[in-house]
C-alpha cells in the first residue's frame, strides 16, 4: 500500500487562488452607479434585472415575428400520420391503434 501525503500550495504560490485577485470593483474603483446600485434593497435590484431581461428577448419576438415551422404544415402532418400508421407506430395508443377513417 502506498500512503500519499497532500500538502496543500504555499499561500503565496503563483496560480493558487490566494495570488489571483479578487472579482469585482477593487476598493476605491467604484463607480457612482456602482455605489447606488450597492446601497439599493436586494429584491429590487434583482427583480430589475430580470425585468430588463425579459424586455431584452422580447424585443426579437416582438418586432420579427417568425413563421411557423415547415414541420407544422397540415400536408406535413398528414404524411407523417400515414408514416406511422403503416409501420405500425405505437400500435395500443397511438395513431396505428385507431382505424384509418376516424382520424379526430
Amino acid at each position: 500500500m502506498v500512503k500519499i501525503i497532500y500538502a496543500p500550495p504555499h499561500r503565496d504560490a503563483p496560480f493558487t487562488h490566494h495570488s489571483m485577485p479578487g472579482f469585482g470593483p477593487r476598493l476605491g474603483q467604484e463607480t457612482r452607479f456602482t455605489l447606488w446600485l450597492m446601497k439599493q434593497p436586494q429584491s429590487r435590484v434583482i427583480l430589475s434585472a430580470v425585468g430588463i431581461t425579459i424586455a431584452i428577448c422580447a424585443i426579437p419576438q416582438t418586432f420579427f415575428p417568425s413563421k411557423l415551422p415547415w414541420t407544422m404544415s397540415p400536408e406535413y402532418q398528414a404524411a407523417n400520420r400515414a408514416y406511422m400508421r403503416y409501420h405500425n407506430m405505437n400500435p395500443i395508443f397511438g395513431v396505428s391503434s385507431k382505424k384509418p377513417g376516424l382520424d379526430h
